[in-house]
């Protein structure tokens, strides 16, 4: 099962409390995997745009996909109702850049969802996962940007291994 798997009824959950029909959306750092995309559009009714800073993961459907980093998003200001960023926040090296990027091409919503793992420490030798975030400093950094918190809690229910838990962090950005 991937962290994707692990994450879809917390993602179906939010968008089945939201009239998302005719949303745009941007998720961060998709690669290759259009497993979302498929859902967000057939299912939701979401215009679906992916946002990862290695180009060689597009493989299809390019026009949908831009290529950048998420610190530095080459998007203009509320294009985006829904940002929606799975496993990617814990790779970019600054949180803060990321998140007021997030906030700034958000028009609605933004949903970030961290591995349970990298919120206590870098494993060792993981060169991937080069910055985490813990709950509190997700909180904090939400109240410092000004982003309304909905909810951030750690997704344990069902999950039966503890490197599975999800820090999920869903806020509203149009205030």
């Amino acid at each position: 099962m991937s962290h994707r798997d692990i994450v879809m009824p917390e993602v179906r959950k939010f968008l089945d409390e939201h009239n998302t029909k005719g949303w745009s959306m941007l998720e961060i750092g998709p690669g290759s995997d259009v497993q979302f995309k498929l859902i967000f559009e057939q299912e939701y009714g979401i215009t679906w745009h992916g946002l990862d800073q290695d180009p060689k993961t597009f493989d299809h459907d390019s026009h949908q996909y831009t290529a950048g980093k998420m610190e530095s998003m080459p998007f203009p200001d509320k294009l985006f109702d829904f940002v929606f960023s799975v496993h990617s926040l814990e790779h970019c090296e600054k949180h803060i850049d990321a998140l007021r990027e997030i906030k700034r091409v958000g028009k609605k919503y933004i949903m970030i969802i961290l591995p349970y793992h990298c919120q206590h420490q870098v494993l060792e030798g993981d060169k991937d996962h080069i910055n985490v975030l813990t709950k509190i400093q997700a909180e904090k950094l939400f109240k410092y940007l000004e982003i309304k918190k909905i909810d951030i809690y750690e997704q344990k229910e069902g999950i039966k291994l503890e490197q599975d838990w999800n820090l999920i962090a869903i806020g509203k950005v149009d205030l």
